[in-house]
C-alpha cells in the first residue's frame, strides 16, 4: 500500500513507485449534463384528490383578448362547465378579466391539470375565431396553481377572486363588472345554464351538449353552480357540492 498522501504512479515489472497524487482532471460527461439538464426542467406537480387550489392565467402579452362582451362570456362559462363536469372539478369562484382567469376550485378526481389542459385549450380556439387572433391566445408560462390548505385561505382567495375587478380599478363595485364573475350574495344560490355557443363546438358532435337541441337531455346541458361550499375538514370525501 502507498504510504498517506502518495499513490502508485507506475513502474516496471516488479518494480513500483510512489510520489504525490495530482488533482484528477475531469472531464465533464453525458451524465453530468444529462443531470443539469434536468435541473433546470420545470419540477413535477404534486396532485391530490380533494385539494383546493386557485389557478391564474394570462393572456399572451396581457392582450385584452377576453374583454368583456357577451360571446366571451358564452364561450369561457360554456367550456368551463364542460371542463368541469367531465373531469368532476368542483368550482368555488372565479372571474374572467380582460387579460387573465381566476379560478378557486377543488378537484375530486386528482384530474386539475387534464382539466386546465382541455379548459384552456377550448376557450383559446374559441377565442381565436371570435376575435380572429392568429396567434397563442395563452401566455407561455404554465398556470399558476396555488395549494389552499387551510380553510382561511380559500375564503382569502375567493374574496381575491371576487373583488378583482374593482381592486383593478375598472369599476367601482363588483357587481359592476360586465365580464364573467361570481358575486358574494350569489355563492351557493346562482346556478348558469349556458347555451352552446354558434363558433367552434360542432353541432352534430354529442360531445357539445344543447338544451336547444331535442337529441341533448335536459341533464345533459351544460350547468354549473357558483360558489359551491367550502371544502369539509375531510378533503378527501366528495359529495354532491358544485356539481357542473
Amino acid at each position: 500500500t502507498a504510504p498517506p498522501g502518495l499513490a502508485y504512479v507506475g513502474g516496471g515489472e516488479g518494480h513500483r513507485r510512489f510520489g504525490r497524487a495530482k488533482p484528477l482532471k475531469t472531464q465533464p460527461t453525458s451524465s453530468a449534463r444529462f443531470v443539469l439538464c434536468i435541473s433546470c426542467m420545470t419540477q413535477p406537480r404534486m396532485v391530490l384528490r380533494g385539494e383546493t387550489s386557485m389557478v391564474t392565467r394570462r393572456t399572451l402579452r396581457r392582450h385584452h383578448l377576453f374583454r368583456p362582451d357577451p360571446a366571451i362570456a358564452q364561450l369561457y362559462l360554456y367550456t368551463l362547465g364542460v371542463c368541469a363536469k367531465e373531469f368532476g372539478i368542483q368550482l368555488h369562484a372565479f372571474v374572467l378579466m380582460s387579460t387573465h382567469e381566476h379560478l378557486v376550485v377543488t378537484d375530486t378526481n386528482k384530474r386539475l391539470p387534464d382539466f386546465l389542459q382541455r379548459l384552456h385549450r377550448l376557450v383559446a380556439l374559441g377565442t381565436k375565431v371570435l376575435r380572429k387572433w392568429e396567434g397563442p391566445v395563452w401566455d407561455h408560462e404554465r398556470s399558476s396553481v396555488v395549494r389552499l390548505m387551510t380553510e382561511r385561505a380559500v375564503i382569502e382567495k375567493m374574496a381575491y377572486v371576487l373583488a378583482n375587478p374593482v381592486k383593478a380599478g375598472l369599476v367601482q363595485r363588483a357587481a359592476h363588472w360586465p365580464g364573467v364573475t361570481v358575486l358574494p350574495q350569489e355563492l351557493g344560490r346562482r346556478t348558469w345554464k349556458i347555451k352552446r355557443p354558434e363558433v367552434y363546438f360542432d353541432a352534430d358532435n354529442s360531445k357539445w351538449p344543447d338544451s336547444r337541441c331535442p337529441r341533448h337531455s335536459k341533464d345533459s346541458t351544460p350547468t354549473h353552480k357558483s360558489g359551491t361550499p367550502l371544502p369539509s375538514s375531510s378533503p378527501t370525501k366528495s359529495d354532491s357540492r358544485g356539481r357542473t
